[in-house]
C-alpha cells in the first residue's frame, strides 16, 4: 500500500538520517575551519538531499507518484502502450543526467586539488547517483525495474552504497580538515 512504512523503509530512513547528520557535521566543520565556500555548500546541499529522501521514503511519495501516473495512464487508455513513452523518458533522463554529470564533473574537477575537495566531489557524485535512482524508480520502466529489483537487488546496492559513500566521504573530509596544520 502506498504511503505505508515497511521495515526496509524505516532502515533506509535511519541510514539517510545518519548520512544527513554526517553531511551537516562536515558543513559545520568546513564553516568553522574556514574551508572553501563550495565545500560548505556541497555538504549543506547533500544534507538537504538526504532530508528530502527521508520525507520521500517516510511518506511513500515515490509509490504515490508512480501509482498516480499509472492511474492517469489507465484513465487515458494508454496504460498498455506506456513502455514506449517510458523508454523515451528514460532515454531523456540518461542523456540529461550524463550531460549534467560531465558538465559539473568538469567544472568541479578544476577545484579538486587536495583530498578534502576530492572527498567532497565523491560525495556529490554519490548524491547524484541517489537522485538518479529515485528518478528511475519513479519512471518504473519494466526492464529497468527488473535490473533494480531483480535477484541482484541493484536498487539496494546503489541506494545503500551511495549513502555509505556520502557518509564515508563526510567523515573522511572532517578528519582531513581537522588534521590540517
Amino acid at each position: 500500500m502506498a504511503g505505508s512504512i515497511t521495515y526496509l523503509s524505516l532502515a533506509a530512513i535511519v541510514l539517510y538520517a545518519l548520512v544527513s547528520l554526517g553531511c551537516m557535521a562536515a558543513c559545520g566543520t568546513a564553516a568553522k575551519l574556514g574551508q572553501a565556500t563550495w565545500n560548505r555548500n556541497a555538504w549543506l546541499g547533500l544534507a538537504a538531499l538526504f532530508m528530502v529522501l527521508i520525507a520521500l521514503r517516510g511518506f511513500g511519495v515515490e509509490d504515490i507518484v508512480r501509482d498516480a501516473m499509472r492511474t492517469e495512464l489507465r484513465g487515458d487508455g494508454s496504460y498498455d502502450t506506456r513502455r514506449f513513452g517510458q523508454g523515451i523518458v528514460v532515454s531523456i533522463v540518461l542523456v540529461v543526467v550524463s550531460a549534467a554529470a560531465m558538465f559539473w564533473g568538469y567544472r568541479l574537477s578544476r577545484r579538486s586539488r587536495g583530498r578534502r575537495n576530492q572527498a567532497t566531489l565523491a560525495a556529490l557524485a554519490a548524491g547524484g547517483v541517489m537522485l538518479f535512482l529515485v528518478i528511475l524508480r519513479v519512471i518504473s520502466l519494466h526492464m529497468i525495474d527488473r535490473l533494480l529489483f531483480g535477484p541482484l537487488k541493484l536498487n539496494w546496492i546503489g541506494d545503500i552504497g551511495a549513502s555509505l559513500v556520502v557518509l564515508g566521504a563526510a567523515i573522511y573530509y572532517m578528519k582531513l580538515v581537522r588534521e590540517r596544520p
